[in-house]
Parts: C-alpha cells; structure tokens; sequence
C-alpha cells in the first residue's frame, strides 16, 4: 500500500462491525502510535440508514460509534453535491476517514459540480435557508428532512434557519476566561459581499489578537460594534443578510463609548511634550499585539508614540500615522526646588484584569491543596545532554521539555488529573494538551503543546519553541489557549527553588517546578553531588485527595528518575558519537 490512497467500500456499515480492529485500533491509531511518521490516507465508504425495515443488518446507523474514535474524520453527505465536494476533500486527507452515505439518499437528484477544483471543507456547517425565529440542525438525510420541516414551519409564519447558523453575528468567546473583546479592525464595510470562512475583521482578547472568519456568506447589512469598543461576549458585532434584504434593527443597542468625564484644570505649569503611550507597572508599553509586531518591523520604538487606544493603548493605526520629529537641540534646565516624589496611579492592562480575575475566581472556588516532591534530575538532565549534543541548535530540549514528557507519561497513568470539575462529574481528556506558562512583557499566558501523549521529546521541545516564537509574536491561534488540560509552570530559569502555582480553572491540578540545583546527596551510603529540583503539585481538592495527588507527583518523580529514557526508542543520526536511544515513541495508553 505504500503510496496509494485505497478505497474502501462496504455494502452497508453493518459490516464494519467485522472490521472494528482494523478501523478502530489500526488505521485510527497507527499515526497517534508512530508520533506522526505514519499517515493512513484510506476511506471507508459505506452505507448506513434503512426506513425499510429489510432486516438486522441493513437499518442501523453507527456513524455515531465511529465520530467518537480519535483519529477518525467521519463525513456524512446530504446532496449529490455534498458528495462531489467532500470525497475530494477526503481523498486529499492523510488521515483515515469513514464516507458514510444514506441510503435513502441514492436516489436523490441535485446538482453535480463539473469543476475539477471544486471542493467542500469539511469541519463546516452549510446554510441552506436563512430564517429569524428558529435554527434545524441535521446531517445525512436529516438536513433533507429539516428543509421539508422549514417548509412546513414557513406555512405557519415561522421562519427557520437550516442548519447552525445565524444572521446575527456575535462577540464569540476565545478561551474560557474571555469576557469582552475588541474590534481592532473590519476588513469589510457595510454593503459589501462576504463569503464564508472569509476574514471579516480581527478581534482583540485578553491575550492575542484573532482574524475572525464569516461563518455565513451574504451581505454586511450592519456594523453593529465600531472598532476600538470593548464588547462582552454573547452580544451583537454585526449583522450579515441575503443580498437585497433588510437589515432588522438589532434587538440590543450597539456598546458605545463612555463619555470621557471632563479632567480637572491644573495649576499652571511649565510645558510637557504630549503624553507617550501609557506604560505598564513594569515600564513597558501598553500596545496591542498588531501594534508591536507592526512597530518591531518598522524599528519604531513604542514609548514614543501616543497611543489613541483605550487606557492610552498603541493601536496599530498609531504605529501606521508615526512620523519621526525633527532632532532639536535640548533646551536648558530650568533651576527648580526637588519635589517630593507625587503618588501614581497605574492602569491595569485588559489581560492584567483578566489574570486578576481569574486568578482569584480560582482561589476562591477550587480548594487548592499542596504536594512537593524533590526529585533527582540526574539521569534526566544526562538524557537532555545527550539530545543536545546530537541535535541541531534549533533543536535543543529544556529542562521543561523534559517536564511536558514525564508529566505526558504520568498523565497516562493517572487520567483524573487531566480532566476538568464540571460540578456533578468529571470531564477526563483523551488527549494530553499540556499548557506552559509563557511570561511576556503584557502579562501571563497559557497555551498549550497539543496531543503530548503521541509526541517525541523532540517534537515535543520544537512545539514549545514555536509557541514561545508566536507568542512573543502575538502570532498564537486561539485553539492554542482554550484546548489544555493540564499546565506547567517553569520558574527554574530564574534560579527560584520552590513555590506553589494556582490552577487554571476549570484544570484539575498545575505543576510548579524549581531551579535544577547541585547539592549534596547521599547514594547507597556515599555522599555524592546530586542534580535536585523541587516541583510542588496544586491539586483541586473536589477532583483528587492528597494520597491521589502524591501517588500522581510520585509517578513524576519516578518518570523523571528511572524511566525518561527508556520510554524512547528513536536513534538520532549519528553526529558526533553513537546516541542512546532517545526521543522516540511514548508508552502507549
């Protein structure tokens, strides 16, 4: 098979019972189990669906069972033209995917597109009828059925929108701490034609700025949120129609701008030059993402500008509008008496409130509790030395690349740890997304390393450094910061032993992890020096107890001390010296 892209066909999905193993645990899994080396470009098109009822094995429908396999895409098409648009989507995926037709829909006519480009994204929901009083979702046969019901329902006077989606575009929430957001620029104006999946405008968060894509084509009917004005999520940005429709009045009044309150008059005082952008508590800049990255490429130095942004922020427009001033020659000091220094006040930045606010919402309703552990790194860091010496300079591994490994494979041991409290039960994760804390000059953020738990060391360090890349580019997507379950804080490199790190809610636990220091240690009875750093787990004490947290920090420890290296099985080339096996495939789940 190597270099094909085989075409599976079963006569009804009946059968694929009889080829779970190999769906199922083979070709769903064996990328997930090489840590990417492997693809399996294969499509399994069957038939599902009866209505006739002709029997046991000709009307069932488990398209269902497989959607919730990981590694599988399952397509299921409603027209002729869904056929067309999706099976050469599919058949350019490298993963395995199970193409599963109605069987009730083999005799359906539509349009048939005869343009070899033409191709249907799979992942997005399709808008055949837009309504105002109530949205028909189905998929299969069943969005066939929802049009029949629009039908029925229009004779009622009850106009309905088939499949998800709305004429009403809203803030959306990017992260589960989002509350607002901005509208730093719209890419169409009113009366203006937008296709689906198109960039419309890019929307400022907390943490990064974020093209936001139409998930509707039409018209821009309405520009409901002017740009610069902070919206909370949930409420009205806009509003796309068909073309030549309406435009409703929005149910909601736009956000407006606060009227500035008029500032005190001053006592007479010596000039100043116009106020610079407004500094944050640590001297840097407060700018918008877009701002500083357009800045870093112009060479333009930030405290220069006046930043029209709200609290004083550089926006990007500030950046574009900058024109150097003419060098003068300084005037001389005025003698003057020394003033006594005057208080301040400092502005909190929207992602210092944000971490204010999440940070308490999190002491305040996650009982957090407290586990450390002093764990000897020796082997580990020999390990990370051996990779180093071996590898290209892009390509070296940190002490927390060794973190996010050892806590992957202790995750695989103790699932409650990767799950969230969702009140009357837990939500375990498949999937290991480990978050690490990144410091940038704004604030702290959080995203996370993806699918730990099928990478290599190597992988592993090259996904934290393009994180680290983008974020300080302002570059990160927002999936990147709503999809971790688990978080590591690293302060080591600024020589701290120990401290105690709050958990990202709705996380269950977070790993604070110390300097590695050299110290005296004892091994079978001889004082040696040791490689030591303390890691102190906050566990969430309505998902874990104590015993559970300490057996999960010892599984760590025991990772880190013993088991590190032979949970790889991958030779790096051979550069300097033969290698050790490292970096390989992680021990399977």
């Amino acid at each position: 098979m190597a270099g094909l892209r085989p075409v599976v066909e079963l006569m009804t999905i009946n059968f694929s019972l009889l080829a779970m193993d190999q769906i199922v645990n083979h070709a769903a899994k064996i990328r997930y189990m090489s840590g990417g080396q492997f693809t399996i470009p294969l499509i399994v098109r069957t038939v599902t669906g009866g209505g006739a009822s002709v029997g046991a094995t000709h009307s069932q429908s488990f398209e269902g069972w497989f959607a919730s396999v990981p590694g599988l895409t399952v397509v299921t098409p409603a027209t002729p033209r869904d056929v067309i648009g999706l099976f050469r989507t599919c058949r350019d995926l490298n993963d395995p995917v199970m193409f599963v037709e109605h069987i009730l829909l083999y005799s359906t006519r539509g349009e048939a597109p005869d343009d070899a480009g033409f191709r249907i994204p799979i992942g997005q929901a399709e808008v055949r009828r837009v309504g105002k009083h109530i949205t028909l979702c189905g998929y299969s046969r069943m969005a066939l059925v929802a049009e029949q019901a629009a039908d029925i329902l229009a004779q009622e006077g009850i106009e309905a929108d088939e499949d998800n989606v709305a004429t009403n575009v809203v803030m959306p929430q990017m992260g589960y701490d989002m509350r607002e957001g901005t509208v730093v620029r719209w890419y169409k104006q009113e009366g203006e034609t937008i296709n689906r999946g198109e960039v419309i405008a890019d929307i400022e968060t907390d943490k990064a700025t974020v093209e936001f894509e139409a998930y509707t084509g039409g018209v821009l009917g309405r520009i409901v949120a002017a740009e610069g004005v902070a919206v909370p999520v949930g409420n009205l940005i806009a509003i796309i129609t068909e073309p030549g429709e309406a435009v409703p009045e929005p149910a909601v009044a736009p956000p407006a701008a606060a009227e500035p309150a008029p500032a005190p008059i001053p006592e007479p005082a010596a000039a100043v030059a116009p106020p610079a952008a407004a500094p944050l508590a640590d001297g840097q800049v407060r700018a918008s993402p877009i701002a500083r990255r357009l800045a870093r490429e112009r060479g333009i130095d930030l405290s220069l500008l006046t930043g029209t942004g709200p609290n004083g922020r550089v926006v990007e427009q500030d950046v574009l509008d900058y024109q150097p001033a003419a060098e003068t020659a300084p005037a001389p000091a005025a003698a003057s008496a020394v003033a006594a220094p005057a208080d301040s006040r400092i502005e909190l930045s929207r992602m210092r409130q944000t971490i204010a606010r999440v940070t308490a919402d999190s002491k305040s309703t996650a009982p957090h509790f407290y586990v450390t552990a002093e764990i000897d790194m020796g082997k580990a860091m020999a390990l990370r030395r051996d990779v180093n010496d071996a590898a290209a300079p892009e390509n070296r591994v940190s002490v927390n690349d060794l973190m996010v490994k050892a806590c992957a494979l202790a995750l695989a041991a103790h699932p409650k740890f990767n799950s969230f409290f969702r009140g009357d039960h837990l939500e375990v994760h498949g999937s290991m997304n480990i978050g690490i804390a990144i410091a940038l000059e704004t604030g702290l953020i959080l995203p996370g390393v993806s699918n730990c738990e099928s990478k290599t060391l190597l992988q592993i360090a090259a996904g934290t450094k393009d994180l680290i890349d983008r974020a300080n580019n302002g570059s990160l997507r927002n999936d990147e910061y709503s999809s971790t379950t688990f978080s590591i804080s690293n302060m080591g490199m600024f020589d701290v032993e120990s401290f105690t790190a709050i958990i990202y809610p709705p996380h269950a636990a977070i790993l604070a992890v110390g300097s590695v220091k050299e110290q005296p240690v004892v091994h079978d009875g001889q004082l040696a020096v040791g490689q030591m750093m303390k890691a102190t787990l906050s566990t969430d004490h309505r998902v874990a107890d104590g015993a559970e947290a300490a057996q999960f920090l010892m599984e760590i420890k025991r990772v880190l001390e013993t088991r590190l290296r032979c949970c790889s099985n991958r030779r790096l080339p051979n550069r300097k010296r033969p290698q050790p096996a490292i970096a390989g495939i992680a021990c399977a789940r």
